[in-house]
């Protein structure tokens, strides 16, 4: 080991060594696999406590388009906890219930001629075809696993132990936070003063982003299954002084980290652009966002 002025200094290996055995190059890994524009670190205020907050990654993705001579904005937001963690994740999965309920949806915001637009406004449709909340549903979480609690491994001298600890303070509250943070910033843009009313859509993807290897436990305890999986959506219904609702992230292995981002975020993206009627060369702008 090199010395300078008598102290220890690290080699170029050493150094790299220690930096990796911290979360840090595990976020940096998942910036460079979500693409150009993707943020480390992105600071937040916190709308109860007014301190700041971070979430490890972020993404903005957008598209201005014109429909019917009406201006439209269609922006996608990725806000992601990054878990280098050496032992698996597991989840527990329960099937999606019925009909969605539209108030308890997340991750979607619209101004209320979007809502018109989409028909979204629409309280009494019946049929699941003209019900925009049950399309959207369809779109980005029914083709999905649900997970209904996120567990991490621990290997014991005694074999295996499954907890939830800090899973709340560490992952699903700074996010719920961040994801507040943005419902609440797009309501004060909504307001608008004495402008045109505008035609936005916003679609907030909270997600968090594993190292270790992910699975998914089915059924009960006689009949239980468990697969090995890549991307599952978890739902949890949070409730303390500062954040309450039902909320949603998408937990996502690194190695599927890329194709989450081009199959599914993209996805739910252009369908939400078709339901708005854009034009072919506007959906080719958001083709030209696969990394």
């Amino acid at each position: 080991m090199p010395m300078t002025d008598g102290a220890p200094e690290p080699t170029h290996e050493q150094i790299i060594r220690a930096v990796s055995t911290t979360g840090f190059m595990f976020e940096q890994k998942i910036a460079d696999l979500l693409g150009a524009g993707t943020v480390t670190g992105w600071a937040f205020k916190d709308q109860d406590s007014g301190i700041s907050r971070e979430v490890d990654i972020f993404k903005q993705g957008y598209v201005h388009a014109f429909v019917d001579d009406r201006s439209v904005d269609l922006e996608w937001i990725i806000l992601g906890e990054c878990k280098n963690y050496q032992w698996p994740w597991v989840v527990l999965e329960r099937p999606w219930e019925g009909r969605p309920d539209r108030f308890g949806l997340t991750g979607i915001h619209m101004t209320l001629s979007a809502k018109i637009a989409l028909g979204a406004d629409d309280f009494y449709a019946l049929a699941r075809d003209k019900d925009f909340f049950a399309r959207y549903h369809d779109w980005r979480f029914a083709p999905h696993r649900r997970g209904v609690q996120l567990l991490k491994l621990n290997k014991k001298s005694g074999g295996w132990e499954a907890n939830s600890n800090d899973i709340f303070n560490d992952i699903t509250y700074p996010l719920a936070k961040a994801v507040n943070h943005w419902n609440e910033r797009l309501s004060e843009w909504d307001k608008g003063g004495d402008r045109p009313p505008l035609r936005r859509v916003t679609l907030i993807f909270p997600a968090i982003f594993v190292s270790s290897a992910l699975y998914a436990v089915a059924g009960g305890v006689d009949d239980a299954v468990v697969n090995r999986i890549d991307h599952v959506i978890v739902e949890r219904s949070l409730k303390s002084e500062t954040v309450s609702g039902k909320y949603r992230f998408d937990v996502v292995h690194v190695n599927h980290a890329r194709g989450w981002h081009n199959e599914y975020v993209l996805n739910i993206v252009k369908s939400i652009a078709s339901a708005l009627c854009f034009q072919p060369e506007d959906l080719l702008k958001i083709d030209q966002e696969v990394v």
